[in-house]
């Protein structure tokens, strides 16, 4: 096995061996980690990172965004009520994922291979030849053990992985009894490793190397090309940046209770010596799936865009902020009525029904805020319960995905089938109604673009992304830290100090991480095939790919289109509270990384929740359905319309029965954190060092009517 042999990889490369012998191995070595003295640590480097943070079955690629997506309101759903602090069960399996991905799954492998490369079974030269895999592995076990900290506020760590050592019930330690344990050793087993010079005969991971051992390149027409990068050194240089921006980012965390440890580990990273921090959109650590996971099943039932809609609030604000990135990220409802010639509607029953619609009862569609107004096709629903089927001028379903009205009623229908004819539409002669009678029911809400999680997250009901794609042409990649991330984190750094840090203003890394993230969106909506970006059957939307048929075109973000969105934007501070602006754009950025999110929203207090007016009842619209003009959340309520609130922790999952006193012992401790609350469950306590206060709701927002131009005579 000390041979390295190729693996199907993203449909393109790594072919044989996973099908086959290799991909065996990997398996027995999931579960006989007695047989690791006999293998290659690449192969084992691989076999535990190749479903990094992904490992938990059946759809966990779509499961896992959909739950904390809900959360930072990425995604609504059409069925229950608002996000309760003390349920963080939705849409399981997160976050006890990240428990289980640490202690059971690909930190435990990644730990053994660790110790193994160090270990007596190898000689001096091997360990040498392999210092540079497990200093790598040794960075990602630590980014593993630290995300149980950041979310639980404890973990099992300093005694993990010790039962050989005779520690069966191996105790918990406490975040801020830990964390710069986890910043050292990073910086000595890591960065002070990677940081040199590679020795002669050091063996690269390759492409053995997920995450840095191949590039995409996008194709203009959709899908990608993914090739073996094949440098070592660049390969070596990524994992150290990686590392560097890795120990910002816990720093930063920890800033508010240790200051001196944050301004010690930036000025370590900031040091040209210490190899740098992520730089491109290219060095971002992004995982790249292999062929053979769960994500890439094109059979998989948990359907991004087939249980999700999109939320009022992410759409509003992308609206407010006339931000293009609108169009990649959702999906329209189809109800425009220039859809009507589309392909789309020619071939749709609904599509036909909503055209009867248009010919036969016109008031009616006025009647309910002039639904199929043209450009509003982009509209979300509300997950708060009080709401449910409130529509906002011009047209925003606040609960549930359709909206039923009106009935054709057929004059020729008679009780004998017999002497029962259709009502025709005297325009085309089709017939419209063969019953009594036929209520419309018209399906307003957006959808995810749900192929960024799942490559069947193109399909569901009447929405679906057109056309359909070979699916097995899509590569799928999960962020673990990218580019615009860190560079947003560098903004708020700079606008806390108030000067320039890493040679950038806070509005110099503002405007990079809102370039960086818009030019990465349309390399992903290329990738993954996003209809209205890579077909040209795609219908007219206008005015996003053309207002006529005439000059019908792919949408693309280009460099023109992103230079007048960041001119929009700027200066940094035009609002009077920058760190509002910073937060609302990176709400924006990290749809992809909704975990991240929750925990920049708990550091910063941002975005604000906003408190949009409703009013009880199904009357017909007034001024008070109007929307914010602001971007932020929408704040939750219950159906007795009591202000609810997100959690902000998770409750340390239940060991085996064996280790029940460590567990209760930390559950003390824990609780007798300033803050962490007095019930265990409740989820609206802080850990350790989450101590921001949060920003004051907008009670009262300025609303407003977006215009648009009827296609309704």
């Amino acid at each position: 096995m000390k041979t390295i042999s190729k693996y199907i990889f993203g449909g393109v490369l790594l072919s044989a061996l996973a099908l086959t012998g290799c991909k065996d191995k990997m398996r027995e070595l999931n579960t006989n980690q007695t047989s690791l003295q006999s293998t290659d640590p690449r192969y084992m480097f691989f076999a535990a990172t190749r479903l990094f943070d992904n490992s938990d079955g059946r759809g966990f690629c779509a499961t896992r965004s959909m739950s904390i997506g809900r959360w930072m309101q990425y995604f609504a759903t059409t069925g229950s009520s608002y996000p309760a602090a003390t349920d963080l069960s939705i849409s399981s399996p997160w976050p006890g994922a990240y428990w289980s991905e640490f202690n059971v799954r690909n930190g435990s492998q990644l730990h053994a291979l660790c110790e193994y490369v160090v270990g007596p079974t190898l000689s001096e030269l091997e360990k040498m030849q392999y210092e540079e895999i497990g200093a790598i592995a040794k960075v990602l076990e630590t980014y593993l053990a630290w995300r149980n900290f950041d979310v639980y506020g404890a973990a099992v760590y300093t005694q993990a992985f010790r039962a050989a050592e005779g520690i069966k019930r191996p105790e918990y330690d406490l975040v801020q009894n830990v964390y710069k344990t986890l910043d050292q050793v990073v910086k000595e087993k890591v960065v002070d490793v990677l940081k040199q010079p590679a020795p002669a005969g050091t063996l690269s991971l390759g492409k053995y190397d997920p995450m840095y051992g191949f590039t995409v390149k996008v194709n203009p027409e959709g899908g990608s090309t993914v090739t073996p990068l094949e440098n070592a050194e660049v390969q070596r240089s990524r994992w150290l940046k990686f590392a560097n921006t890795f120990r910002l980012k816990m720093a930063y965390r920890f800033k508010e209770r240790d200051a001196a440890h944050f301004n010690t580990v930036l000025a370590e990273v900031l040091d040209p010596a210490n190899g740098g921090m992520i730089s491109s959109n290219d060095e971002s650590c992004i995982l790249k799936f292999p062929k053979d996971v769960w994500g890439d099943d094109t059979n998989d039932g948990n359907q991004v865009s087939y249980y999700n809609r999109a939320p009022l609030s992410m759409i509003n604000s992308l609206k407010v902020m006339k931000d293009p990135r609108l169009p990649l990220l959702f999906r329209p409802n189809f109800n425009d009525t220039s859809f009507v010639n589309a392909s789309y509607f020619k071939n749709n029953a609904y599509a036909k029904a909503y055209k009867w619609m248009y010919t036969h009862f016109p008031d009616s569609l006025t009647k309910y805020g002039n639904l199929m107004q043209l450009h509003n096709v982009y509209q979300g629903v509300s997950q708060n319960s009080y709401a449910y089927q409130q529509t906002w001028v011009p047209g925003v379903i606040m609960r549930g995905q359709g909206f039923s009205f009106g009935k054709i009623v057929n004059s020729n229908f008679n009780e004998d089938p017999k002497l029962n004819k259709p009502l025709l539409s005297p325009e085309t002669g089709e017939p419209i109604v063969w019953g009594k009678d036929t209520t419309i029911t018209f399906y307003i809400c957006s959808m995810p673009q749900g192929r960024y999680w799942v490559k069947n997250g193109g399909d569901g009901y009447d929405w679906y992304d057109q056309p359909k794609p070979d699916k097995t042409l899509i590569q799928l990649t999960r962020p673990v830290i990218a580019y615009d991330e860190h560079c947003f984190t560098m903004a708020l750094i700079a606008q806390e100090t108030g000067a320039a840090v890493g040679g950038k203003t806070a509005e110099g890394w503002y405007e990079e991480a809102v370039r960086a993230n818009m030019a990465q969106l349309m390399d992903d909506a290329l990738r993954v095939y996003v209809g209205i970006a890579t077909s040209v059957e795609y219908p007219l939307l206008p005015p996003y790919n053309g207002t006529s048929a005439a000059d019908k075109h792919l949408y693309k973000l280009t460099p023109a289109m992103i230079d007048d969105y960041v001119a929009s934007i700027l200066p940094l501070g035009k609002t009077g509270n920058a760190v509002s602006e910073i937060m609302t754009q990176t709400w924006f950025a990290m749809i992809f990384n909704p975990e991240e999110m929750w925990g920049m929203w708990k550091l910063t207090g941002y975005p604000q929740f906003i408190k949009i007016p409703v009013k009880n009842g199904t009357g017909a619209p007034g001024t008070n359905y109007l929307l914010p003009d602001v971007p932020g959340l929408e704040m939750g309520f219950t159906s007795g319309n009591e202000a609810t609130a997100l959690a902000r922790r998770a409750a340390v999952p239940q060991p085996e029965v064996e280790n029940n006193a460590n567990y209760m012992k930390i559950q003390q401790e824990l609780m007798a954190t300033p803050g962490f609350g007095t019930s265990w469950n409740d989820n609206t306590g802080r850990i350790w060092w989450d101590t921001k206060p949060m920003a004051a709701p907008i009670e009262n927002p300025t609303l407003y009517a977006p215009e648009y131009n009827s296609g309704v005579n």
